[in-house]
C-alpha cells in the first residue's frame, strides 16, 4: 500500500518544509536614569508582552531622534550617550539592538523609577535586556 516502501524510498517522507527564515527587528533600548534611579515599564505588545523592559523603540533611532523622544515623553536630558549593541535570538524573531544610557533633571511620570539593586531583585527584565541591565550603576 505504502509507495515510498515499494519504490525504496520511504525514508524520504514525510517531506519536512523548509523553515522560515528569522524576522529581524531591530530596536532601540534607552537605559535612562534620574539620579540613582532607572526608569522601567511593562510590554504593552509584540514579543515578552507584560514583561519589564527598560523604554525601548522600534528601529534604530539616531542620538537625536533618541533625544526626542525623551523630551517628548517630559524629560529634560541633561545627557546621552550610546552604550552597547546586543542581538537577541528567539524562536522566529531576532532583535538587532543599539542602546544609549541618558539621564534626565527629574523623573518622567508614565515609568517605574527604582534603584538599580531594586530592579534586580523586583523586576524580572528578560534575558534578550541583560547586556542593558548591567550597565546599571548601584
Amino acid at each position: 500500500v505504502c509507495r515510498g516502501r515499494l519504490t525504496g524510498t520511504a525514508e524520504c517522507y514525510p517531506e519536512k518544509s523548509p523553515k522560515k527564515p528569522r524576522r529581524i527587528e531591530e530596536r532601540t533600548v534607552i537605559l535612562l536614569r534620574c539620579g540613582n534611579r532607572y526608569a522601567v515599564c511593562r510590554r504593552k505588545e509584540g514579543l515578552l508582552i507584560g514583561m519589564w523592559e527598560f523604554p525601548s523603540f522600534p528601529g534604530h533611532l539616531t542620538p537625536e531622534e533618541c533625544i526626542g523622544k525623551i523630551r517628548r515623553a517630559g524629560g529634560e536630558v541633561i545627557s546621552a550617550e550610546k552604550t552597547v549593541s546586543a542581538k537577541h535570538i528567539f524562536t522566529h524573531v531576532e532583535w538587532h539592538m543599539i542602546g544609549y544610557a541618558a539621564e534626565v533633571s527629574a523623573e518622567i511620570p508614565g515609568f517605574v523609577w527604582a534603584a538599580a539593586g531594586e530592579i534586580r531583585g523586583n523586576y524580572a527584565i528578560p534575558t534578550a535586556l541583560k547586556k542593558y541591565a548591567a550597565l546599571m550603576r548601584d
